[in-house]
């Protein structure tokens, strides 16, 4: 399997390190008592040597594609001695968030743990989005859960001597320019095309926008914890605007349509209760609006009825 990254994950790592902005997965575990340390110890191992044990090493060449290679050293596993009140767990989450990952010269993903004053624990493990994805992220995690270790063994770093990466390296671009020639085209039709639509839709006399202030200090975005009662049925009452691009709606399957589909334009179930069948009136579709109404979506459900968003 080669170990050149691909042209995604090379965009991503060369992104950050154009923009000095780091973009991180956060896992996040909440237990209502202690946990096993040494059963988590082995989920650690069993990390260190799973999907995530792996670094990026850059081309000699300026242009070339970077690669895979195994890490010279682990992260190290962060165990908090003086417990918090739970009270404290977002904060201390956003605090994870915040340590400093480096997908070319480690730490890439950093696991720790966090005692609560009642008994309780929290787990968090964040990571470079440049190391994984969502989904190889998952894996990872399922991997290391049952004791199972990555498939694949990347080279060592600074394996290749310096002529022979860039021989190989060079013969990789000379590989990639017929893609690369392609996407170039294919970018300046579109910021033609992005060119040709915004000058059109230009505000006359409008100011240019304000330079950007404060670029170096770091922001946190606020953020809210649910706790949801698996065991209890679920009756919530989303406030925001119904989109199927939003969490208020998921497409329903052909088993709970209510009606035929020809008097149905969509099927989806209702974001009041999460539960089948929420029928869309004949002419509307989750992103429809009225025009006394404009930022409201209206939906029927054979359980509730018409309905209706509060914004």
């Amino acid at each position: 399997m080669s170990n050149v990254l691909d042209l995604v994950d090379q965009t991503f790592f060369l992104g950050e390190q154009a923009t000095g902005v780091t973009m991180v997965l956060q896992c996040v575990w909440v237990y209502d008592r202690a946990i096993d340390i040494d059963g988590l110890r082995r989920f650690h191992h069993h990390l260190q040597r799973g999907r995530l044990s792996r670094r990026i090493e850059r081309s000699p060449l300026p242009f070339g594609r970077h690669r895979w290679v195994s890490p010279s050293d682990q992260p190290d596993l962060e165990i908090v001695a003086t417990p918090r009140p739970r009270a404290e767990f977002d904060a201390w989450l956003s605090e994870q968030a915040n340590t400093t990952l480096d997908a070319e010269h480690g730490p890439e993903w950093h696991l720790a743990v966090l005692p609560f004053t009642d008994g309780g624990t929290g787990v968090s493990l964040v990571i470079s989005h440049c190391l994984t994805d969502a989904v190889g992220l998952c894996e990872a995690l399922t991997d290391a859960a049952s004791g199972r270790h990555g498939p694949i063994n990347w080279p060592a770093s600074g394996s290749r001597r310096r002529w022979r990466a860039l021989r190989e390296d060079a013969r990789q671009t000379a590989r990639d320019l017929p893609g690369i020639g392609g996407a170039v085209v294919a970018a300046a039709r579109l910021a033609r095309r992005n060119r040709g639509s915004a000058a059109s839709t230009a505000l006359p006399n409008a100011r240019p926008p304000a330079p950007l202030a404060g670029a170096h200090e770091r922001i946190t975005l606020p953020s809210a914890t649910i706790f949801v009662d698996a065991d209890e049925p679920a009756h919530i009452h989303w406030e925001g605007p119904a989109t199927p691009f939003s969490r208020d709606w998921r497409p329903a399957s052909p088993s709970e349509w209510t009606g035929s589909p020809q008097t149905a334009q969509s099927p989806w179930v209702c974001p009041s209760t999460y539960a089948p069948p929420a029928i869309l009136a004949p002419t509307q579709s989750p992103m429809s609006t009225s025009r006394s109404t404009p930022n409201r979506r209206r939906w029927t459900c054979a359980r509730c009825g018409p309905q209706q968003s509060k914004r």
